[in-house]
């Protein structure tokens, strides 16, 4: 049985050191287990990967990142979670 992501959310600022902060928000469904998934962030003509721990059902991850994100993708190939 797969998971039900609810909520998958990006919030942007400008970061004090230059480039921007990225604060990733997932909210899951049921489950207070941790699962490693993956996300992309996705800026202008660029993207960072990686792997995160979710193990609340609010996870919440702050990333400074070198480009303005304007989207997250949690999960992109549908191997841990099921859009809602």
């Amino acid at each position: 049985m797969k998971e039900t992501i609810e909520r998958q959310a990006v919030r942007s600022y400008p970061a004090s050191g230059g480039g921007f902060r990225a604060d990733v928000a997932v909210t899951r469904k049921r489950g207070a287990y941790a699962l490693p998934v993956y996300i992309v962030i996705y800026g202008a003509g660029e993207e960072h990967r990686e792997t995160i721990e979710v193990a609340e059902p609010a996870t919440i991850v702050i990333y400074i990142l070198p480009f303005a994100p304007r989207r997250v993708e949690v999960d992109p190939r549908h191997r841990i979670f099921r859009r809602k």
